[in-house]
């Protein structure tokens, strides 16, 4: 077969061991441990990592497995995580490695030890140094942030880490690798980035000993070869040893590429693969940084990768971080920058993502948004994705079911929610028809097309219009849904998606300002002076976007802090970008607008001081309405009736998706 992305499909062999492509797939933790008494891995994780195999990347790894060397507290994370070395978890390890190995994929598991991020209130943990958080006051990480915005503190007391302390961790790993070994796994992943315990001993931030593990860079390292020495003792010549370590820290006064590139010449042929990331956990700042998203290019941090492939003749070199496009991917491994890509969220996105490729069907890859969902979504130890509604179902990709009879289904509104129930409803073997009031598919999400930063976005759009178009979905622009059309089309099914409208306050003179999305769709002229009222996501990316034009923007928002309904991983990455352009756009919160005029607006603030704000444009982005009255006008007509997506309730676009695809589910 003549294949486009040959240097993706060169398999690799390490060690006796062949891998079929150059696709890993980055780990990714359980979440849902608590769920089962024994906090044992459940039948859905089984699955979750079935899918993932059979997806067709060449590594399946499983994410942060724990090595808790004294069976109390001190390896453990905050949530609750597989602890890789108890032998309660054998038969559970070795049904996950048996369900990656389905597909041919070499099994991984993550080993890892949390140190000092373990400490929370009453709770000691381990750590190169002694910290009392409770004496000692620093920013917890992002998740841990509550819905206030007001700082949430870590808590806890480290212990050092004596030698003996040490010896035990190092064993640990060493026992963990052994057991996974024996449960079927072929390789290991020693974290030793993003801020834990080794990673910890790597940076001279938290890194403070003067004996033989502290001080030079061959001491700071010296945790992490033992470990290395410690596994390949266990587990003999025949077993893969993949180190996940960060090339830079991204913080001042921490380690940078230079001496990145120094620790991956220490483990050069020691470890098999040096997977290269970035940054800190323990400064939370970095976090976006770590995941890329998309203000930030794909790849962000192949540059890391790349540069410590110079310096290494024996290890092989994995990027992760923001790799999504195919075609990126094969010019990195034809330029020889790296051995292998490491990807996550593009197979959260599309877990055929690999297999797409090798069968030259790249238009039908459903594209990532790089919104980071998936990875907000911890907080509630399920991994989602905005735009899959099945990555916590996979189920649903393992076991796909068909209906038993076809039927007509009616959808109303073509934006994220009725395009999603059109495809599965039309892939079920459904006759359907999707109708649109406007002449444009895509709903709120037109808005994309306009915003540089979200071409992702778009290229998500511009897939589900195709793929619609390919299956034979018959689509209907400029055709509203009435209960005239539904008594004439005559559905089984009908779906209502008819979405929203811009919310409009009450505010003196709100005729004179404009909402949001005629910005969007070319009916406003934007001055060079704009006032934005409403400081939520959308009026925030878009005081970002008008910056970048050059505009001078003032965002009035009532509450606390702008952007609150962006997820936790999004919104430092936001407010970074708005940093960059400080002198572009004024940001005042605890402010309410109470009048609009010809030039600009009235608005108080917290103190009950008036304010006048001169503006060309004035632009507003006080929420959407939802269309929910135009939708139920359907039900009384319908044999059978869903409601969808913003028109039920205005929310982001993985409910709209999620809802969507239910909705097409139950037909």
């Amino acid at each position: 077969m003549d294949r486009t992305y040959q240097h993706i499909f060169t398999p690799l062999t390490i060690r006796g061991i062949t891998l079929k492509n150059r696709i890993e797939i980055a780990p990714i933790s359980v979440f849902d441990l608590d769920t089962t008494p024994e906090r044992h891995p459940s039948e859905r994780d089984m699955q979750f990592f079935r899918m993932r195999a059979m997806g067709g990347a060449a590594v399946v790894t499983l994410g942060d497995c724990i090595v808790d060397p004294s069976g109390e507290d001190s390896g453990k994370l905050a949530s609750p995580k597989i602890l890789a070395g108890h032998e309660d978890n054998l038969p559970f390890l070795t049904r996950i490695a048996d369900e990656i190995h389905r597909y041919g994929a070499v099994a991984s598991i993550e080993l890892n030890h949390a140190g000092m991020l373990r400490a929370s209130a009453g709770v000691q943990a381990w750590g190169p140094d002694y910290i009392n958080f409770d004496e000692t006051k620093t920013i917890a990480p992002l998740s841990d942030q509550s819905a206030s915005d007001e700082p949430v503190y870590r808590k806890g007391e480290v212990l050092f880490m004596t030698e003996e302390m040490i010896e035990t961790v190092v064993d640990a790993f060493g026992r963990a690798a052994e057991q996974a070994k024996t449960c079927g796994f072929e390789m290991a992943m020693i974290h030793a980035g993003h801020g834990w315990l080794i990673h910890q001993f790597l940076s001279p931030l938290t890194n403070h000993r003067t004996d033989r593990f502290g001080g030079s860079l061959e001491n700071r390292a010296r945790l992490l070869l033992m470990i290395i020495d410690r596994i390949r003792q266990y587990c003999g010549e025949d077993f893969l040893i993949e180190v996940r370590f960060s090339g830079t820290e991204y913080v001042e006064g921490g380690y940078t590429l230079k001496e990145g590139v120094e620790f991956a010449k220490l483990m050069d042929g020691k470890a098999d693969l040096l997977h290269v990331s970035a940054c800190n956990f323990y400064f939370p700042e970095t976090e976006c940084l770590m995941v890329p998203g998309m203000f930030k290019e794909e790849g962000h941090n192949l540059y890391l990768a790349e540069e410590i492939k110079k310096h290494v003749k024996h290890s092989h070199v994995v990027s992760v971080g923001a790799h999504r496009d195919p075609k990126k991917i094969e010019d990195i491994l034809a330029a020889g920058k790296v051995d292998m890509i490491a990807v996550c969220r593009a197979v959260n996105a599309d877990p055929q993502f690999v297999n797409k490729l090798k069968r030259n069907q790249e238009e039908e890859i459903r594209p990532c948004l790089r919104c980071n969902a998936c990875i907000a979504n911890y907080q509630t130890r399920i991994t989602k994705c905005a735009i899959n509604p099945t990555l916590d179902r996979p189920e649903d990709e393992v076991f796909p079911f068909l209906p038993t009879t076809p039927k007509r289904v009616l959808i109303a509104g073509g934006g994220p929610a009725g395009l999603e129930a059109a495809i599965v409803a039309r892939d079920r073997g459904h006759e359907v028809i999707l109708c649109e009031k406007t002449g444009t598919l895509g709903g709120l999400l037109r808005y994309a097309r306009k915003v540089p930063f979200k071409r992702e976005t778009q290229q998500y759009v511009d897939y589900m219009i195709a793929k619609a178009v390919r299956m034979g979905v018959d689509i209907r622009l400029n055709t509203e849904v009435t209960p005239e059309l539904v008594k004439v089309i005559a559905p089984d099914f009908c779906i209502a998606a008819v979405g929203s409208k811009a919310l409009i306050p009450p505010i003196p003179g709100v005729e004179k300002a404009h909402p949001i999305m005629d910005m969007y769709d070319g009916k406003v002229q934007v001055g060079q002076k704009v006032v934005i009222v409403g400081g939520g996501l959308a009026g925030t990316e878009a005081a970002l976007e008008l910056a970048m034009q050059g505009k001078q923007v003032t965002l009035v928002e009532m509450g606390i802090d702008v952007a609150r309904d962006a997820n936790s991983i999004h919104k430092p990455a936001l407010m970074m970008e708005l940093k960059d352009h400080a002198e572009q756009v004024t940001i005042l919160c605890r402010t309410t607008c109470t009048g609009i005029h010809d030039h600009g607006i009235v608005c108080r603030d917290a103190d009950g001081k008036e304010l006048t704000l001169d503006a060309d444009t004035v632009i507003l982005a006080a929420g959407m309405a939802p269309l929910r009255a135009e939708a139920l006008a359907l039900e009384p007509v319908s044999s059978e009736f869903r409601m969808v997506g913003d028109c039920k309730r205005p929310r982001q676009i993985l409910e709209a998706v999620r809802e969507g695809y239910d909705a097409a589910m139950e037909v």
